[in-house]
């Protein structure tokens, strides 16, 4: 239990790190020595791959916006018809210039 809650200790602290901070813990893990080329390399290979990574999510993150408003024109567009109450008469109502819009169906 107690390793646990280290483990979850540091990945909150982890989180709160800059993402210079991050690089340099990681490059320093690896045994680079700062004002090293291999240092300044590795740092500069982290945030390559930090950049890529943040363009990917973005990338995914605007497909999967793109998409749900594609389904929303698709439901708005579409008229709603049907009785608003059991024995009544229908309604056709639909989206039309920024309002919904509905008429009785005989």
């Amino acid at each position: 239990m107690r390793l646990l809650l280290c483990a979850a200790a540091a990945v909150i602290l982890i989180g709160c790190q800059t993402s210079d901070e991050r690089q340099t813990a990681q490059c320093t893990g690896y045994g680079f020595q700062p004002g090293t080329q291999q240092f300044a390399q590795c740092k500069m290979t982290i945030e390559v791959q930090e950049r890529q990574q943040r363009a990917e999510t973005q990338r995914q993150l605007d497909a999967e916006a793109a998409a749900a408003n594609q389904r929303h024109q698709q439901l708005v567009s579409q008229p709603l018809t049907g009785s608003l109450y059991a024995g009544q008469q229908s309604t056709a109502c639909g989206w039309n210039a920024g309002q919904w819009v509905c008429r009785p169906t005989w």
